[in-house]
This record gives structure tokens, sequence and C-alpha cells, in this order.
């Protein structure tokens, strides 16, 4: 799900069918505490560049990859949100012009292309339109119950079919890398979320593509690195938002 705000407003999520839902309200409501709303890429990043693994790094991108895509784009370790809230929503860049349709109402996003659903969904179109001899179905198992992190195992374990699969997401991510890279330059870019946590060939795939279609000059001293947090970065990523919010910290 992709969540812009304005504020502690969730503006648009169009998957879920929200429009202006006031999150932060709802919640201050609720507990008496009061809230901020941050997206979860974007909070997951904050965690990775500021406690992850190689601290010489101080303006980095992290992209998230799981149910959608987004990412955050850090500048001194501090997030850069904009005007509204939605800076780093590439998941609704444009990737492949006569694409599928979007729920936003675009053709081609990335997310629909290189996301968790769309390696599901093209896994099982794959298998269908093949002869495939060593599928998940073959094995007894239901294709509909096929999910992304399945076909991640399937291509690290050499199955042709997902390995075509994978690198074709992954190239368009790669893709998207690249025009990151050529527009803000920076040290490092840090992917997560389920997709490259359960794949080291797609993120071997983004990388070579990045690299071949990003400038040299830039795209050779950028370092490309998985996270470091799993399911705590979220949650860590978060607290530094809200300490950001209403307390001044220096990181160094």
């Amino acid at each position: 799900m992709t969540l812009t705000f304005i504020s502690n407003v969730i503006r648009s999520a169009a998957e879920s069918g929200w429009h202006n839902v006031d999150v932060g309200g709802l919640m201050k409501n609720e507990t008496g505490l009061t809230t901020v709303v941050v997206n979860r890429h974007r909070a997951r990043g904050l965690a990775e560049c500021r406690y992850g693994g190689d601290l010489q790094y101080r303006h980095m991108i992290y992209i998230g990859v799981g149910s959608g895509i987004a990412a955050g784009l850090y500048i001194d370790r501090q997030l850069l949100s904009g005007p509204r809230g939605g800076a780093g929503e590439i998941g609704h860049t444009t990737v492949e012009p006569d694409g599928p349709l979007c729920p936003c109402g675009n053709h081609g996003c990335l997310q629909l292309l290189s996301a968790g659903p769309a390696i599901e969904q093209e896994y099982r179109k794959t298998i269908r339109q093949s002869n495939h001899t060593q599928s998940f179905t073959d094995r007894g198992i239901d294709l509909q119950l096929v999910k992304a992190q399945d076909v991640c195992a399937a291509a690290e374990n050499g199955d042709d079919l997902a390995i075509g699969v994978v690198k074709k997401a992954a190239d368009y991510l790669g893709i998207a890398m690249a025009n990151l890279l050529n527009t803000f330059n920076p040290e490092a870019i840090i992917l997560g979320g389920f997709v490259p946590n359960a794949s080291s060939l797609f993120v071997e795939t983004a990388m070579k593509t990045m690299r071949q279609r990003a400038m040299h000059p830039l795209s050779s001293e950028t370092v490309v690195m998985t996270s470091r947090f799993k399911e705590i970065g979220g949650a860590l990523g978060a607290a530094n938002f809200a300490l950001d919010k209403y307390i001044s910290l220096s990181f160094f």
C-alpha cells in the first residue's frame, strides 16, 4: 500500500480506497497521545541510514520493495519529505508507458511491474503459458497460493521460469534506481522489504541494470546494499521520526 501524507493525514491510498484520512487525529483521540505518521518504507530507511551497518554514508536512498514500492530520500541523514510529505513515491513513477493500469490512474507504474504482487502474477501467468515441468503445480501446490517469496526461493534454487520473472522485475527496479542515482547522486542505495531480503538475484540484477543505465561517474562510486534491520526497522525509524518532529537531535 502506498501512502502519501499531508501532516498526519493519509492523503491518498488508492489500493485501500482511503482519501484524506486523518490517521494522526484518530490515534490521538483514541490514545490521548500526540501522534505522527510516516510511510513504513521511509521509516525503515531512517533506521538504516542512522543505525545501519555502514555509518560512513550521510546521503542515501532507501527503497522498500514489498506489497508496494516506496523510497526514502535522506540528505545528511535527514528525511526529505517534500511540502506534502510525498517525496519518494517511486512506486508510481512510469517505467513502462504502455504498461498495466494502476489504481492511481497511471499506466506502467513501477510497483505494478516490480513489487511482490507483480512477481506473483507474472509467475502464475508464465507457468500457465509454458510446459514447465518443475513448477509448484507439479508438486501439488495451488498456484494461487504462491507468494513472491516462494518465487524468489525457486529462482535461488535454479528454477528457470522463476529466474526469468525475478530478473524482469529487478530490471524495472534497476531503471528506477538509475534515474534516482542520476537525480540525487547518493552515496549509497539500500534495498529493503521482503523481495530484496528473499532474493540475492533480484538485488544483483537491479544493481547491474542501474550501473548500465546510470551515468558511469556517478554509478561507479555508489554503493548498493541490503537492509540490516528487518521487522524492527519500521518501529525504530518511526520513533526517530517522532523525535525529529519534537526534539532536536544531532547525528554524526
